[in-house]
């Protein structure tokens, strides 16, 4: 047997492929924090 488990067993998404998903989202929320960010200090203007 494989040491990893299929992608999609039986009961749903592996572990494997929810951390791959929640890594992504992580990703994202990073990204528009950061543009988020970015436009607060536009806004706001030169301190």
């Amino acid at each position: 047997m494989p040491d990893d488990p299929p992608a999609h067993g039986p009961d749903g998404p592996s572990s494997r492929t929810i951390s791959a998903l929640l890594e992504g989202l992580n990703e994202q929320l990073e990204t528009t924090c950061r543009a988020l960010g970015e436009m607060i200090e536009h806004l706001n203007g030169p301190a």
